[in-house]
C-alpha cells in the first residue's frame, strides 16, 4: 500500500512499517514464520509479499488479508534463497547457494510450485534481473553472467555466459540494465558495462599502424570481443 514498506531481518521476521501513520513512521505488523534469516523480499503485481529466507524456503504473504497479513504459501528451495524477482507474466524466479535458480508459477492449476531448475553457475546465485526483451540475466560467485532465455528447450536455455578476463574469480554482486539495453554488473570495487553488440575492427587504427601491438593493447580487444550480449 502506499506509505508502507516491508523490511527483512537476521531475527527470521519481516516488518511492515507505515510511514504516514498519524502518530509518525512505525511498525504495524510483524511476519513471522521463516526460521532463518531473511534475505530477500519483492512486491509482486497483484500487492502481496515474497519473501526469501536462509531456511531455503520462499514465502508468499497477503497483506490485505481480512484479518490480519499472513503467509497463505510456502515454497520449499533446496538451499538458501539469495535474489527473488517477478516476471513479466507472473511468475517468480529464486537464485540460491544451490548455484540455481528455479522458476515459480503461483498460479499453476496443482497449486504454486517449481516448473524449471536452471543449472549453469558453479557457485551461489548473487543477483537475477529480467530484461526488457523478457530475457533473465543471472549473476554469481562464480564470476560470470548467465542470460537465460525460458523460451528455449530445458537444455538450451543459457544462450550466453559472460565473463571478465580481467577478473575471473571476483563474484558478481549486482546487475542492471540501462534504459539502452546495455547491463552494468558490479564485482568487488568495479563496474562493468556490457554491450549489446560490439565490433571488432580487422583494420589497424592508424596510430597502431608500423609496430606491433603491445599485451596491453592485445588484452584490451580480447575483452571487448567478449563484452557481446547476445541479440
Amino acid at each position: 500500500k502506499d506509505g508502507w514498506i516491508v523490511s527483512g531481518s537476521d531475527d527470521h521476521t519481516l516488518k511492515v512499517w507505515d510511514l504516514d501513520h498519524p502518530h509518525g513512521p512505525q511498525c504495524i505488523y510483524t511476519l513471522e514464520g521463516h526460521k532463518d534469516c531473511i534475505t530477500t523480499v519483492v512486491q509482486l503485481q497483484n500487492g502481496r509479499i515474497v519473501s526469501g529466507s536462509c531456511d531455503f524456503t520462499l514465502k508468499v504473504w497477503d497483506l490485505d488479508h481480512p484479518l490480519e497479513p499472513q503467509c497463505i504459501h510456502t515454497l520449499e528451495g533446496s538451499d538458501s534463497i539469495n535474489t527473488v524477482i517477478q516476471l513479466k507474466d507472473g511468475r517468480i524466479v529464486s537464485g540460491s547457494d544451490d548455484h540455481s535458480l528455479k522458476v515459480w508459477d503461483l498460479d499453476h492449476q496443482l497449486g504454486p510450485q517449481c516448473i524449471y531448475t536452471l543449472e549453469g553457475h558453479s557457485d551461489s546465485i548473487t543477483t537475477v534481473i529480467q530484461l526488457q526483451n523478457g530475457r533473465i540475466v543471472s549473476g554469481s560467485d562464480d564470476g560470470t553472467l548467465r542470460v537465460w532465455d525460458l523460451t528455449k528447450p530445458s537444455d538450451e536455455k543459457c544462450i550466453a555466459t559472460l565473463k571478465d578476463p580481467n577478473n575471473p574469480d571476483k563474484p558478481v554482486l549486482s546487475v542492471i540494465q540501462l534504459k539502452d539495453e546495455r547491463i552494468v554488473s558490479v564485482s568487488d570495487t568495479t563496474l562493468k558495462v556490457w554491450g549489446k553488440e560490439v565490433k571488432v575492427s580487422n583494420k589497424i587504427p592508424r596510430k597502431l599502424q608500423n609496430r606491433a601491438l603491445t599485451p596491453k593493447e592485445i588484452k584490451a580487444i580480447k575483452a571487448a570481443a567478449n563484452q557481446v550480449l547476445p541479440s
